[in-house]
């Protein structure tokens, strides 16, 4: 009876690690193909779930105990993410960075990007700018020598 016991016990801490190992599998593997294609206008959860073999509402589910935020709001800061990094390092027009990042309409770009930043993106593209020119622009602030004609170390 209790060697019985013991062999269910450790039967069903296998099971349990095996299905843990399984989930955390499953997390990676969306997390990575949400990466690799955020920039698809035509990602959804019902296309994530279809590529997974999975229900939508399993994944939603899922996803969320895993990470605390839904799939589609990861999608979304990745999005916002890559869009601000095209606004500060390229002058891509506001509709190439919507066609980089997987956005089709441009209100829905502006509104969510505004709600997270609070600004527009190009508020946020006119604002870099300024402060990366205000930093070129600005004297350097190093250590001063006290004689101006000959700093210590230099000559």
């Amino acid at each position: 009876q209790r060697q019985m016991e013991r062999l269910v016990i450790q039967l069903l801490n296998q099971l349990q690690a095996r299905l843990s190992g399984q989930k955390s599998r499953l997390k990676e593997e969306l997390l990575q193909y949400v990466s690799e294609h955020f920039s698809d206008t035509s990602l959804s959860l019902e296309r994530i779930a279809e590529q997974f073999s999975l229900s939508p509402s399993y994944i939603a589910r899922y996803f969320k105990e895993q990470t605390g935020h839904s799939l589609m709001q990861h999608v979304d800061r990745l999005r916002l993410a890559r869009a601000k990094q095209l606004l500060r390092e390229t002058s891509l027009s506001l509709q190439e960075i919507m066609d980089y990042t997987g956005y089709i309409d441009k209100n829905n770009f502006i509104r969510k990007f505004k709600k997270i930043e609070a600004i527009t993106p190009m508020q946020y593209r006119t604002l870099y700018q300024e402060k990366i020119k205000e930093l070129l622009d600005a004297p350097e602030k190093g250590p001063q020598c006290p004689n101006e004609e000959e700093p210590h170390g230099i000559l």
